[in-house]
């Protein structure tokens, strides 16, 4: 599988920002007061991106919501591509301050969680 947009999409890259536009509306509803909480900075975002491919849900949804966003990914070069970009992305975020932090190379099935 091309480590791409297009290829982590089968083909359909090009659906890519109507799927976040989708996506930012539903979590935009769904956490709401979160998110009004965080603007406020009285509240810290976090997100686990499962299945994250090449980065492309963490990149254009999440790190724009979250402070810190995981990636876990079965596929080693998928997740390679995305540390990669998501690391070069750094001094871009939007906000600043908000990063890809850690990038767990399992599948959900097979990663185990740290209690906190």
């Amino acid at each position: 599988q091309e480590a791409s947009y297009n290829g982590v999409l089968g083909g359909f890259g090009y659906v890519s920002d109507l799927d976040v536009a989708d996506s930012r509306q539903l979590l935009d509803k769904a956490l709401k007061a979160h998110i009004a909480e965080a603007a406020k900075g009285t509240r810290k975002l976090v997100a686990l991106d499962c299945g994250a491919g090449v980065g492309r849900v963490t990149k254009e949804l999440l790190l724009p919501l979250f402070t810190e966003v995981d990636l876990l990914e079965p596929s080693k070069h998928l997740l390679d591509a995305a540390e990669k970009s998501l690391k070069n992305n750094r001094k871009l975020s939007s906000p600043p301050g908000h990063a890809a932090v850690n990038f767990y190379l399992a599948g959900l099935q097979e990663h185990t969680f740290a209690p906190q």
